[in-house]
């Protein structure tokens, strides 16, 4: 599930806007048609204690409160999606995530999933539910620009980060079991075998793969990247810290059984290979909000006339570009 969650984190975007962007849109695009009681030439929406409230005073709430955000996200989209042309692999990962995102919603939400999915995506721009492949499109181009930035920089970036946060490359080994301070017979002998096949000298992906009841022991126990911040059993992070490049744990209790972890590397080429380590570098020194600005610096952005949003929205954007490391 955590990997899953950090492959699809754009995912949580849509889900966050749905609120904002349903009520907000549907008051603008609306607001024509609330019909009955009017006050001085305004529609009425309700009455409360003898206040009229009417739509329009509905809709500048509204525009105070969400109109800026949702400006500041449909440029910033904008902003990435044009950055550069994406080529076939971009283009067949983005369809694989919508492909498998899609297929879960229908399933969640049935023959209404669309009901549910335009108003997240309109106010991203986007008019049917086929053009959500192309939201992927763009986050996996935003995931390529900010990776591309922090390439530049990692001279200057990684000792710092590489220090303070420990990254690492690990594997495990996992004997699951439903209670961990209580391991049943079949447990304790799998638990035996395994420690047979340290003893005879099998490799740790080997008998990962013969053994784990983990989900990655198919990858040979890989687990891939983690640092001081991912979040783990405590335990687990406690040994998985506490060793060097190369070094096997013993077993190791958790909350899901037992374990036994091993170090694949903490070289900095190997740890560029995993996108984690990207992410976590982009969260570290707080770099979205740089990346974006200098992206957006690159555009036309239009407003029309529109001062008090583009003073806002500028605003907005220039409050959040220093880096706080």
């Amino acid at each position: 599930m955590g990997e899953y969650i950090k492959k699809y984190w754009f995912v949580a975007l849509v889900v966050v806007l749905l609120a904002a962007a349903t009520t907000f849109f549907a008051l603008s695009n609306n607001a024509a048609d609330f019909k009955g009681k009017t006050v001085n030439g305004k529609d009425v929406v309700f009455v409360y204690n003898g206040q009229a409230v009417t739509a329009d005073d509905l809709y500048d709430d509204m525009f105070d409160d969400y109109a800026v955000n949702l400006a500041y996200n449909f440029i910033q989209v904008a902003t990435f999606r044009n950055a550069f042309e994406p080529d076939a692999d971009l283009l067949s990962e983005a369809k694989l995530y919508y492909d498998n995102n899609l297929s879960g919603i229908k399933y969640y939400y049935g023959e209404d999933y669309a009901a549910y999915l335009l108003p997240i995506l309109k106010p991203l721009g986007y008019t049917n539910t086929e053009q959500l492949e192309d939201y992927f499109v763009m986050a996996l181009m935003m995931k390529q620009i900010d990776k591309e930035y922090v390439d530049a920089r990692m001279d200057d970036l990684s000792t710092e980060f590489l220090t303070t946060k420990s990254p690492r490359i690990i594997s495990h080994i996992l004997v699951k079991m439903a209670d961990s301070a209580n391991p049943t017979a079949e447990e304790q002998a799998k638990m035996d075998a395994v420690d047979a096949a340290f003893a005879n000298g099998d490799s740790f992906a080997t008998i990962a793969e013969t053994y784990s009841d983990d989900t990655t022991a198919s990858a040979g126990g890989v687990f891939g990247y983690a640092d001081l911040d991912t979040s783990l059993d405590t335990d687990f992070a406690a040994a998985a810290f506490a060793l060097n490049e190369g070094e096997t744990s013993g077993w190791v209790k958790s909350q899901y059984g037992y374990h036994i972890i091993h170090v694949d590397s903490v070289q900095l080429a190997d740890l560029e290979k995993e996108q984690g380590f990207y992410d976590a570098m982009i969260t570290y020194y707080n770099l979205s909000p740089k990346i974006f600005w200098e992206e957006y610096q690159k555009r036309n952005v239009d407003f029309y006339g529109n001062d008090d949003l583009k003073q806002k929205i500028l605003s907005q954007i220039e409050v959040t570009t220093e880096v706080s490391k």
